[in-house]
């Protein structure tokens, strides 16, 4: 799954490495529309990892539904 979803440099990284950069995001948990929504600042550094990672798992999760 790393490989998968990861961009390049991450994906040599250890999992708790990679756990623990993104549990130290500031950021909160909403729950509304029946789905859990993670709200983060705009202007935070690690936005473009979050945003590879969705679009990682997005495009891994269509190609296992077709």
């Amino acid at each position: 799954m790393k490989l998968l979803t990861l961009p390049g440099e991450w994906v040599g990284k250890r999992l708790k490495a990679i756990r623990a950069h993104l549990i130290n995001l500031p950021g909160r948990v909403v729950r509304r529309s029946r789905q859990l929504v993670i709200r983060l600042t705009a202007a935070h550094p690690s936005n473009w990892l979050i945003q590879a990672l969705c679009r990682g798992v997005a495009k891994h999760s269509q190609s296992q539904a077709v």
